[in-house]
């Protein structure tokens, strides 16, 4: 009796332990406070991350001869550049910039033996970091938008001098460089560049150039089938609680907001806006880390959904920074005037106000390209310097790219379609050319 009275009593005691176990586990509740500014851990991804040296990129690479450019935007080639520069480290950089005078700075840029790597807006010496190594712990906080290398100006013993160009402002910084080898450089980039793409130059004002691909160029026109993303993807990244947004459905798209933030989505022009008015009250701080905040804050939610590349930054006004990543397909970069073609951030005191970006991504081509061959680059400065709505000192740069246009009779289908285009108060326009009787030569 004794024994069963025993297993009697421990069998009770395990009943109620487990009775007690369930009851906590079904009325447990996490202590979460929701009412915090502070953004919940949520693991969004909408696409895949980028490395900022994916994104920060040279625009092209001229090499500069007697009176002959050559250059390349081809992304292999530039690759293959930037790959050699990871190996340089950059110390003893002048900490004040040398302003030159202008009948010294053109010869200085553009003569024999020089190699230019530029960028598509002036970047904070700092981002260059991501490119080139740097022994110096700090580093000016001056911006440039090139690098010269002068490979016939150094002699054996010498330790090699890197410029760091604000093309402008007229203004370089110069630097030591080790584990560059100039002969190297001659033989693997200069010397052969001549296989390369033959550059002129087109004057907007005087003594600034941008050069361009002198010969008529030959592209693809293609039809691309794109994918929609789920919005509700971009509500879960950037609502710092999902669950109190609420989503109002409109004409063209929907509205989410939670009476802080507010994002709209229009499906007509697969176009995404979200604003943030929660940002503090006190003055706005320049952050030359915007360019790199830009790139985390995309990484964040994955949201790099196409082959996206810096395209420029400025300070919009004293309240706020604007950046700006640019769709590139191929080679090539991709404009639209309704802006669907790039992420753009504003930023203010190291916090997103606003954030505008395409929720499409393009599939696989679903034709056969056609070849489209562009006018050269002589008519491009006729048509520029014809222009009265255009003041040519105005222009930032002037490329070959694609215009992205919408198939009206199918949908989900967009076009790229070859152009000149040219970059005038930070928004891309093409190049529209007359008929060919009218410029007196073919298209």
């Amino acid at each position: 009796m004794k024994y069963e009275n025993l297993k009697s009593l421990i069998l009770t005691i395990l009943v109620l332990t487990s009775l007690v176990l369930s009851w906590n586990l079904w009325t447990f509740q996490p202590s979460l406070d929701y009412t915090s500014n502070e953004k919940l851990l949520r693991n969004v991804e909408i696409s895949k991350t980028e490395e900022p040296e994916n994104i920060i990129r040279p625009s092209k690479i001229l090499y500069h001869f007697d009176g002959v450019h050559y250059g390349t935007i081809e992304n292999q080639e530039i690759l293959r550049f930037t790959k050699e520069m990871k190996k340089w480290s950059l110390f003893d950089i002048d900490p004040t910039s040398t302003l030159i005078e202008e009948e010294e700075f053109i010869p200085f840029m553009h003569d024999y033996g020089k190699i230019e790597v530029i960028f598509p807006d002036d970047i904070p010496l700092e981002t260059l970091r991501y490119l080139i190594g740097f022994t110096d712990e700090e580093v000016p906080n001056g911006t440039v938008d090139r690098l010269l290398i002068d490979i016939n100006n150094q002699g054996e013993k010498s330790t090699p001098v890197l410029h760091l160009v604000n093309y402008e402002d007229r203004r370089m910084y110069k630097a030591k460089v080790n584990n560059i080898s100039l002969s190297t450089l001659k033989e693997k980039f200069y010397t052969p560049s001549v296989i390369y793409n033959e550059y002129v130059s087109i004057a907007v004002e005087e003594d600034r150039y941008i050069f361009v691909p002198k010969a008529p160029a030959e592209m693809p026109r293609m039809n691309f089938l794109t994918d929609s993303i789920n919005p509700d993807e971009f509500r879960d990244a950037l609502f710092n609680d999902p669950s109190v947004v609420t989503k109002d459905q409109m004409n063209v798209g929907e509205v989410y907001t939670d009476s802080e933030r507010f994002m709209s989505v229009d499906r007509t022009y697969t176009q995404l806006q979200y604003v943030n008015t929660v940002l503090p009250n006190e003055a706005n701080s320049p952050d030359f880390n915007v360019i790199e905040r830009g790139i985390d804050f995309v990484n964040e939610h994955s949201g790099w959904t196409d082959k996206f590349q810096f395209s420029r930054w400025n300070v919009s006004d004293a309240d706020y920074e604007r950046v700006v990543f640019q769709l590139h397909v191929g080679n090539y970069p991709v404009m639209n005037r309704d802006g669907l073609t790039e992420i753009n951030q504003v930023w203010r005191n190291n916090e997103v106000y606003s954030y505008s970006r395409p929720i499409y991504q393009l599939g696989p081509p679903i034709n056969d390209p056609q070849t489209t061959i562009l006018p050269p680059a002589s008519q491009v400065e006729r048509e520029l310097n014809a222009l009265k709505n255009l003041d040519m000192s105005t222009v930032q740069d002037i490329r070959v790219g694609y215009e992205l246009k919408r198939e009206m009779d199918y949908q989900g289908v967009f076009i790229l379609e070859p152009v000149w285009m040219y970059l005038d108060n930070n928004s891309w326009s093409k190049v529209i050319f007359k008929e060919k009787d009218e410029l007196g030569g073919g298209m």
